[in-house]
């Protein structure tokens, strides 16, 4: 099942990008969303007004590449669309 925002559906990704076990799920949204704003990733407002960065990396935790439906968290930050899989896949709408 998709939602009205999945890009799936047709949105244009302002970014993609992948996360690896060398980084947090958090800390790689931080950096998509620093790219998407075109800003420095200390110059944004906090994530975790946003979600529980720790919630989401326990969540999540490393990503792994399977034949199984990976985990996937969907969330909204400023204007931002935000999808983080467990595969390592991150999109900013």
């Amino acid at each position: 099942m998709t939602d009205e925002h999945d890009p799936l559906d047709g949105d244009e990704p302002v970014v993609q990008t992948r996360y690896s076990c060398n980084e947090n799920a958090s800390e790689a949204v931080i950096r998509a969303l620093a790219v998407a704003e075109g800003v420095k990733p200390t110059e944004l407002d906090l994530l975790y007004e946003s979600i529980d960065p720790e919630a989401l990396n326990v969540l999540l935790g490393d990503p792994v590449i399977s034949d199984e439906l990976p985990t996937i968290i969907k969330f909204s930050i400023s204007d931002y669309r935000v999808i983080v899989s467990s595969n390592g896949r991150i999109t900013i709408l």
